[in-house]
C-alpha cells in the first residue's frame, strides 16, 4: 500500500543531518495523510478491507470506506511531532503495517497588518 503525506499547503522537508530520518514540516489545520486504496474485488488469498484503523500515538482510529484520506487534526490531537501507522481492517483482523512519513504539525503564522508606506 502506498502512503503519501498530501498537503493543501506545500510542506518544507527538513532534515538535521545526512542520518535522520526526514521529517515533512505540515500545516496542522490544512494537511492531509492520503494512501492508494486496496484494489476491489480483491486478488485470490487476500480478504476484502472493510475499514482502516490508524494510530498516530493517542489509539487506533477508525476510518471508514470510502475514505482513502484523514485530515491531520482528526488524528494528531495537537500540533507536535507525530509517527503514525495505517493498517486495512475487516472481520478476520488488521493487515500488516502501513508506515506514514513522520511529520512535525504546526501553525501557520499570522499575517502582518498594518501594512503601509511611511515617507521618513
Amino acid at each position: 500500500m502506498t502512503i503519501r503525506l498530501a498537503m493543501v499547503l506545500i510542506g518544507v522537508l527538513v532534515c538535521a543531518d545526512a542520518q535522520a530520518q526526514t521529517v515533512l514540516q505540515v500545516p496542522y489545520d490544512a494537511a492531509v495523510i492520503a494512501w492508494q486504496p486496496a484494489v476491489t474485488p480483491a486478488p485470490t488469498g487476500v480478504g476484502e478491507t472493510r475499514w482502516y484503523a490508524m494510530n498516530c500515538g493517542a489509539g487506533d482510529l477508525r476510518i471508514d470506506l470510502p475514505a482513502s484520506s484523514v485530515p491531520v487534526k482528526t488524528v494528531a490531537p495537537k500540533p507536535g511531532k507525530y509517527s503514525c501507522t495505517l493498517w486495512a481492517v475487516n472481520n478476520f483482523g488488521k493487515s500488516l503495517p502501513a508506515t506514514v512519513p513522520a511529520f512535525d504539525a504546526g501553525y501557520l503564522p499570522a499575517t502582518p497588518d498594518n501594512v503601509r508606506i511611511e515617507v521618513r
